[in-house]
């Protein structure tokens, strides 16, 4: 009679604790976190009219996944990958935050998008919690700034001269709409690489003008009305983002052209932080377009 082997295979028991939290000592940073944001729904209760379900059961409270995204930051758990990880690890602390719930990606991050108005008015509630425990002391503060870099490739930029040549352009050729109009002789040129004799100045003056990113924006606007209308209203963004001195950039029109540490140029921002002297507690941060601290630092900001 034949006999099947099996194959044992180590398998991890993912369990529960039923009074989770009882194995954390009071002043486990978990605990301080959870405390902290309860006493904050209780003074601002309309900050916390609903739920987050994200599309399924069971519905998360938003104090829970405030605490979350907070004790993550704590944590250094910083992208959605390692605060999954992390939850999937079946940890005392993230249980007892998370009342026992397993929220994935789409949950998190809709969440911490959808909901910036409580990250910034919970910031203020710490401010507030930290002067009434002596923490802060209002009187004497420190500034600082440190650059972050942002995600922005560094070579696909546009001077604001191919800015405006490639506006100038869309206007001029792009509500002719007849079969013989340049608009639509440049469309054929570009999408079929046939080039009719009346074009060829036209054409040497865009190549002469623009860069290859300019060139596929052109080719973008090309393809339809609505690419078109899309094109117009990107390149004044584009335009408003241009700040006299170095070319935009095409994939954060918003960050500056910046010098870092290591002296090295890239496109970033300059995040600002105040402290309070007396422990260093932080009661300002922000983000800016600023190389520097200059002109920056407002006593009437929270």
């Amino acid at each position: 009679m034949a006999s099947v082997g099996t194959v044992k295979r180590k398998v991890q028991t993912i369990f529960k604790i039923e009074l989770v939290g009882d194995n954390l000592p009071n002043n486990h940073m978990a605990k301080i976190i959870k405390w902290s944001v309860n006493d904050f729904k209780k003074k601002y209760p309309l900050l916390f009219t609903r739920e987050y379900s994200g599309g399924r059961r069971p519905k998360y409270d938003w104090d829970e996944l405030l605490a979350f995204e907070i004790y993550s930051v704590y944590s250094n758990k910083r992208t959605l990958r390692k605060r999954v990880e992390w939850i999937s690890d079946n940890s005392e602390s993230v249980n007892y935050v998370l009342n026992n719930k397993s929220p994935g990606k789409t949950t998190l991050n809709d969440f911490k998008l959808e909901n910036p108005l409580l990250f910034i008015e919970f910031f203020q509630y710490t401010i507030d919690l930290g002067m009434d425990l002596g923490l802060v002391g209002g009187e004497v503060v420190v500034a600082d700034s440190t650059k972050i870099k942002a995600y922005a490739n560094n070579f696909k930029t546009l001077s604001i001269g191919q800015l405006d040549y490639l506006l100038d352009l869309i206007y001029d050729l792009s509500f002719d709409t007849s079969k013989n109009s340049k608009w639509c002789l440049l469309r054929k040129f570009f999408f079929s690489d046939k080039l009719p004799e009346e074009l060829v100045d036209l054409v040497e003056e865009i190549d002469k003008n623009l860069n290859q990113h300019g060139i596929n924006l052109l080719k973008t606007a090309l393809q339809s009305r609505e690419n078109r209308d899309w094109a117009i209203g990107w390149l004044d963004e584009l335009v408003d983002n241009y700040d006299g001195k170095k070319p935009v950039n095409l994939t954060d029109p918003e960050s500056r052209k910046m010098k870092m540490k290591d002296d090295t140029s890239m496109y970033a921002y300059t995040l600002q932080t105040v402290r309070d002297v007396k422990t260093g507690f932080t009661i300002s941060q922000r983000i800016t377009q600023e190389k520097n601290d200059k002109k920056n630092i407002n006593t009437n900001n929270r």
